[in-house]
């Protein structure tokens, strides 16, 4: 269940004057679009993902919907961390998404409390 093209639902949002509606995408579909823009070599709180989807304090609700993910998913999701820079996963996941940072050129450091990328964070414009 992918943000493929055929998976994005839409809803009416109002009718305009020539009878047709405009329709806005649900902010599930939001946060797909916004996490497949996030360029490779820069990463992107939860929070900032959520409100670029039009949830403001949604960093929990981003945070579940990315766990929905199918395992072979296109999106970037390993690019999304905690706020602190700390990666949110862990075991199986938690390595995967390590590797998968480590691949695109982000460094990390071992800390008592986990994997942290190290500073400066190349944060998305919107955090």
């Amino acid at each position: 269940m992918g943000a493929g093209r055929g998976n994005l639902k839409r809803r009416p949002v109002n009718r305009v004057a020539d009878g047709t509606d405009s329709f806005e995408l649900d902010p599930k579909a939001r946060l797909y679009l916004c996490l497949a823009a996030v360029a490779e070599g820069t990463v992107i709180s939860y929070g900032a993902l959520a409100a670029q989807a039009g949830v403001p304090r949604g960093a929990r609700w981003a945070g579940r919907e990315l766990r929905q993910l199918p395992q072979g998913s296109a999106l970037p999701w390993h690019r999304v961390l905690r706020s602190d820079g700390f990666l949110g996963l862990a075991g199986s996941a938690g390595d995967r998404q390590r590797k998968a940072l480590l691949a695109e050129g982000h460094r990390l450091t071992a800390t008592t409390r986990g994997w942290r990328l190290v500073p400066p964070i190349a944060w998305s414009p919107y955090a």
